[in-house]
């Protein structure tokens, strides 16, 4: 009766151990994944970088690129005009820029559309690549014209700031800033996206 007592006592411990173990396991297993992030695409890991809270700066996006972009005007602008040259070189980068996205924005099009072009020819009546070929084309020729429109916007909205602004010594740096602010928010609403995802 002994001999049997002491063998349960030392199979539950051991199976108390093996319990407990397990939990420890599971519990770093859990902790390791909630904490380290994949990234599907290895080229992604070149591009993006894991920062305070977790947040992921993609370091090819225009928007980062000028806000993290020293100028050599920066230091002592002191004058009214070196804060309108300082914001003519802001100004210059930032239109620089935006042509590199429509640019990239507009061969990504072509990109699509020849893929979907392809799919076409392949999977001859598909109803998908038929769609998307027919979206992507009509997403470029919207975007080509929207650009165009948002260039007569442009020029409509830094007349306005100069009109507000005209007299002050400052008002080229107010209204070249006011054009910068408009670039950068139409990089950001023109970034690169295909119409079938």
């Amino acid at each position: 009766m002994k001999n049997n007592m002491k063998k349960v006592v030392i199979i539950s411990l051991s199976l108390n151990v093996l319990l407990v173990v397990m939990i420890i396991v599971m519990y770093d297993n859990y902790s390791f994944n909630k904490n380290h992030h994949y990234v599907k695409n290895k080229k992604d890991i070149v591009k993006k970088e894991i920062q305070n809270n977790d947040s992921i700066i993609d370091k090819t996006d225009p928007i980062y690129i000028y806000k993290s972009r020293k100028f050599p005007c920066d230091e002592g602008t002191g004058s009214s005009y070196g804060y309108n040259l300082c914001s003519g070189e802001r100004l210059d980068f930032a239109d620089s820029l935006l042509r590199e996205t429509v640019k990239y924005r507009l061969k990504k099009s072509d990109d699509f559309i020849k893929l979907y072009q392809e799919g076409v020819l392949k999977a001859k009546d598909n109803s998908y690549f038929i769609k998307c070929l027919i979206m992507s084309v009509k997403a470029k020729d919207n975007f080509v014209k929207s650009q165009k429109v948002w260039e007569e916007m442009r020029v409509l909205n830094s007349e306005e700031i100069g009109i507000y602004c005209d007299g002050v010594s400052t008002c080229v740096g107010i209204t070249n800033n006011g054009d910068i602010k408009f670039i950068l928010d139409r990089i950001e609403k023109i970034k690169v996206g295909d119409p079938c995802f």
